[in-house]
């Protein structure tokens, strides 16, 4: 009796162990897929800022705008089926990248400086958000607003 309820409590144990490795890889996927799309936009950013250097930006600016909306729309995705523990980072994400789309948009269509203040405004508030999330889950390395 007493050495079934130890294998009892034993294969407990396993499937836990097996459940939660389940989810782990589940999330890191999703953190993996997040960061791909957070990447893409962040090397457009750079090319944009050497452009901006350069005083030649609307290409790299309107090419910022395309870039943010596809990988918002991939966010979009990956947030709805992101695990309960990375819900947040991948909805975060998606609002920066949405954010950044926009705020490309206000630049694009040359929206007066208030409306193009509030929408880079948007952007910092929400990289924020997300880096605050990257580092709840511990993602390294991650390169934070003020490091791209």
């Amino acid at each position: 009796m007493r050495s079934s309820r130890i294998a009892a409590t034993a294969l407990l144990g396993l499937v836990s162990l097996l459940a939660g490795c389940g989810t782990s890889a589940e999330a890191e996927k999703s953190i993996a897929d997040v960061r791909t799309s957070v990447d893409r936009i962040q090397d457009e950013m750079k090319l944009e800022s050497k452009a901006v250097a350069a005083r030649d930006a609307r290409t790299e600016v309107e090419s910022v705008q395309l870039v943010a909306q596809l990988e918002a729309e991939n966010l979009k995705k990956y947030a709805s089926r992101a695990p309960a523990e990375t819900q947040e980072f991948a909805d975060a994400a998606q609002t920066w990248a949405a954010a950044v789309a926009t705020s490309r948009a206000a630049i694009i269509g040359r929206a007066p400086e208030a409306t193009s203040t509030a929408a880079m405004l948007n952007v910092r508030l929400s990289a924020k958000r997300m880096d605050e999330e990257a580092e709840e889950l511990g993602v390294e390395p991650w390169l934070k607003l003020d490091e791209y």
